[in-house]
């Protein structure tokens, strides 16, 4: 059997490619079982499926190269492209595989995956089978095909260097599944100069659509600006019930059209025609009004108006296409009925798009039933011989239709007829202008042309069929008027990686840039997603869940992106290039977590957040792993940051032009911050003037301040206003919550950190060992052994030694860690602990263990006394909580 194992998706950028990409994991399969799958492979001829070429790989590649050819295969039939396969392995212990897919829908790629699974593994499946499993999956993958506008949009804005961010994937909400289109939400730009677009229709001030949004704003509109228009029943506007339609087609005499009175948005996309025309006489009005109305109860009639119905699209103000449509039509032969006849049009739909549009008017809909009913027919009817009947009011790309390039046809004041309808209401960047029009190269008055509908959110890929030899002019010259050469597209952001500090330099980086004016700065850590101080979303989200939340928030001008190690290696990172990032520092953690088994491979994989950098890369020169990053950072500018200001690795740099923060020794003895750039030199600040370095009671903070300055300096912000935002930071619970926090108030110190790790761990022992302390020293512990067990074989004993009593307790991340898999994952690594504290000597009564947090934490309270030092290591969304509880009581 061929085991597709797991199907996930990194949904940020990666060096597989931009998002989203399928990582499928195989496992491996006897030899007997892979020569039947390669066998197989040839049998995929029988559903239309070609045979991907094997030859000369060995057998486990060539089965992953050939299921990523079979997915992709499948992804293109339904409608989606595939990228480039990347396959990994085999490496791990059972000789499995990786594949790794760039796609479109991440849905439709797992549901490819466990067809193509399916197809390989299961000899005995016979092919009517596997025609019906097949015709299912193109029901599902036509369902969520890329909307085309928004696929050829997206690459035109790669190409010239515009960030996009994908608003239909994680980790966005998804929308109603009764939306137009599954996947084509997407924006161009980030934050505060960011536009959002749907397909190809830009986000708009709803003060604008309200002139397009309802047919009594819109005709009242366009007569006031003298446009030609259909003759209208004004008197009474108010139709809504059929047979008020039916006398307002009476007042208005002769054949007329119907469309409901609001405008259904996107209703390209769903393939349908708003308007129902010639009505000729009362049963056809009334045999229409409910598709019309569409759930409004309220209709609009005008006269029919004679001539071609041709679609102007306006971009830029200026008409760039023009289009004449097609209904998709069945023809009669007098024999198979309507239903017959359409079931015969799915089968022979050249494309993804047409099967899907003839599968739909094959399961029917209100709109189909009173095309239907207009023309004397119901689906079960058999139309004579020769009959053409058409089932949409138009012809589109989404529909089935057929469309003609007619804009070369078209007169001058006809075009300029379009623009002017475009500009009174007030859309000047994208619009499409429905006229009708009798003789295209005649004049722009009635009768010859009249104006039946301004439409704010058009397709452009009807007029790309219409157009086939200019696939991506119409896109391109959206991007265009959406970003002009003067308009930028791009917010200052910074990355910041390393194993530890990641989150107090990210918070006063953050600090400085709210100092300089940077109104709304954009901030993700493991503590949450902020704009300035409102939190928009809580957790650990250093990743691209949080860089994605705060790059997609209107109000955000400048962002400060924290970027664990777990993101970047499973998913990627949300924007392809950042201004300036930067490492602090290499240390040995998360090793044996997702593949990564040394402290080089947690290096390279931390690398790749510098790799973003098309500004500056920040490395700490004193750390050898950090040092060695800036091999791969070809586009940036290398600034070093260093205590060891008169190392020949800091000279040498400073001789070659470039720029360091150094922290130095200054004449009264104490360490000063200093700006280098080449020969040059200019003192920042002592660090004793930052509050979160506590007089040097917190050294690492005066180097966490160095790395917030080099990244503000990086981005231009002036000296004054780093100085002004370092000045300003502190370790209050406000400022930078669970850092390194003094809790005033009571008998004993209490000191709360999120210490989690021996690198963290020696950094505290060293500010215990610098408090007066007339007490005992206790400690309740979070933190150690949640993530990884090894931790408390490395650190119980330390602990022991440094701390009269502990209080041990666990974290959630103990309830999902493998190492303690079981019924009761809290007690198993709870029982680890005990068994090191009783090793390492520990006397039954100098700890104690809690399951529960909160307990923990109550008990550290109750048990301190007056004079004591209690430490209290946790997330801040666990223990601050907490300890307001505590105080209210």
């Amino acid at each position: 059997m061929l085991e597709l194992v797991d199907t996930r998706i990194r949904s940020g950028y990666s060096r597989y490619g931009p998002p989203p990409v399928a990582v499928y994991e195989l496992r491996a399969v006897s030899d007997a079982d892979q020569s039947a799958i390669l066998e197989g492979f040839e049998a995929l001829a029988g559903l239309g499926l070609p045979a991907p070429d094997l030859g000369g790989e060995p057998a486990p590649s060539r089965l992953a190269r050939g299921f990523a050819a079979l997915v992709s295969a499948l992804l293109e039939r339904g409608g989606h492209l595939a990228g480039p396969p990347v396959v990994e392995g085999p490496g791990k212990p059972d000789g499995g595989l990786v594949v790794n897919l760039p796609c479109e829908e991440p849905e439709t790629a797992q549901k490819a995956a466990e067809l193509a699974a399916r197809l390989l593994s299961a000899a005995e499946t016979s092919l009517d089978d596997a025609s019906r499993a097949l015709a299912a999956f193109l029901d599902f993958a036509n369902a969520r095909m890329p909307h085309p506008d928004a696929r050829r949009i997206i690459g035109m804005a790669r190409s010239r260097g515009l960030p996009v961010l994908r608003l239909d994937q994680h980790p966005f909400e998804f929308s109603s599944q009764d939306r137009p289109f599954r996947a084509g939400l997407f924006q161009i730009g980030h934050g505060a100069h960011r536009r959002v677009l749907a397909g190809a229709v830009p986000s708009l001030d709803p003060g604008k659509l309200i002139h397009v949004a309802s047919r009594d704003r819109l005709v009242a509109r366009l007569l006031r600006h003298g446009l030609p228009l259909p003759r209208q029943d004004l008197e009474f506007p108010n139709k809504n019930r059929a047979t008020r339609a039916a006398r307002a087609a009476e007042r208005l005499g002769g054949p007329v059209a119907m469309r409901a009175i609001l405008r259904r948005p996107f209703a390209h996309a769903l393939g349908v025609s708003p308007v129902f025309e010639p009505l000729a006489t009362e049963p056809q009005v009334l045999a229409v009004y409910e598709a019309a109305a569409a759930g409004t109860r309220n209709v609009w009639i005008e006269a029919h108006v004679g001539g071609d119905r041709i679609r102007c699209l306006i971009i830029g103000g200026e008409l760039v296409a023009a289009t004449r449509g097609r209904p998709p039509s069945i023809t009669g032969d007098g024999r198979r009925s309507v239903t017959e006849l359409i079931a015969d049009a799915v089968h022979a739909a050249g494309s993804p798009r047409h099967r899907h549009a003839w599968r739909i008017l094959q399961a029917g809909d209100r709109d189909l039933a009173a095309r239907l009913a207009m023309v004397g027919l119901r689906p079960d009817s058999v139309p004579d011989r020769g009959w053409t009947i058409g089932l949409r009011g138009d012809g589109t790309a989404f529909n089935g239709g057929a469309l003609e390039d007619v804009r070369a046809a078209l007169s001058d004041p006809i075009r300029r007829l379009a623009e002017r309808a475009a500009a009174v209401c007030g859309l000047p960047e994208l619009a499409a202008v429905d006229l009708a029009v009798v003789d295209p190269g005649g004049d722009a008055a009635a009768p010859n042309c009249h104006v039946l509908d301004v439409v704010p959110d058009p397709d452009l890929a009807s007029h790309v069929e219409g157009r086939p030899g200019c696939a991506n002019e119409l896109h391109e010259r959206l991007v265009e008027t959406l970003f002009p050469p003067d308009r930028p597209a791009r917010i200052p952001t910074v990355a910041i990686t390393g194993t530890n500090g990641k989150t107090t330099t990210s918070r006063m980086t953050a600090a400085i840039l709210r100092h300089a004016a940077y109104q709304s700065v954009g901030l993700a850590t493991t503590e949450g997603a902020y704009v300035d101080d409102e939190r928009i979303v809580g957790g650990d989200v250093a990743g691209v869940t949080g860089a994605a939340m705060v790059l997609a928030d209107d109000r955000v001008r400048a962002a400060v992106l924290e970027t664990a190690r777990g993101g970047l290696h499973s998913v990627g990172t949300a924007m392809e290039a950042v201004d300036a990032a930067a490492c602090l520092n290499i240390a040995s953690d998360h090793i044996g977590i997702d593949g990564i088994d040394s402290i080089e491979q947690l290096a390279a994989v931390k690398a790749r957040a510098l790799e973003l950098a098309d500004g500056q890369a920040i490395v700490n020169a004193d750390d050898p792993r950090c040092l060695a990053m800036l091999e791969r950072c070809p586009r940036a500018q290398p600034v070093l940051v260093s205590r060891l200001a008169a190392s020949s690795t800091v000279r040498d740099h400073r001789a070659a032009g470039h720029r360091a923060v150094l922290i130095t020794g200054a004449d009264d003895g104490r360490e000063q911050l200093l700006f280098a750039d080449g020969t040059d030199s200019e003192v920042l600040m002592p660090t004793h003037d930052i509050p979160a370095v506590m007089n040097g009671l917190l050294p690492f903070n005066a180097l966490n301040a160095a790395f917030a300055a080099a990244l503000c300096w990086s981005l231009g912000i002036d000296t004054a206003a780093i100085r002004d935002g370092l000045g300003g930071f502190s370790n209050s619970v406000e400022g930078n919550p669970g850092r390194y926090n003094f809790i005033e108030g009571r008998a004993f110190t209490l000191l709360t950190d999120f210490a989690q790790n021996a690198h963290g761990l020696a950094e505290l022992y060293a500010v215990v060992d610098r408090l007066p302390t007339a007490g005992r020293k206790r400690l309740v512990c979070l933190t150690i052994g949640s993530r990884h067990r090894e931790h408390i074989d490395e650190n119980a004993a330390d602990m022991l030694d440094r701390f009269d009593h502990l209080i041990i307790g666990c974290s959630e991340y103990a309830d999902s860690n493998p190492e303690y898999a079981g019924d009761n994952p809290r007690e198993t690594m709870l029982a680890q602990f005990r068994a090191r504290l009783l090793e390492a000597g520990a006397a039954p009564e100098r700890f104690e263990t809690h399951a529960d947090p909160a307990r923990a934490i109550r008990r550290g309270l109750e048990t301190a006394a007056p004079g004591d030092l209690l430490v209290i290591l946790g997330s801040p969304e666990v223990v601050l909580p907490e300890l307001d509880a505590r105080e209210a009581t």
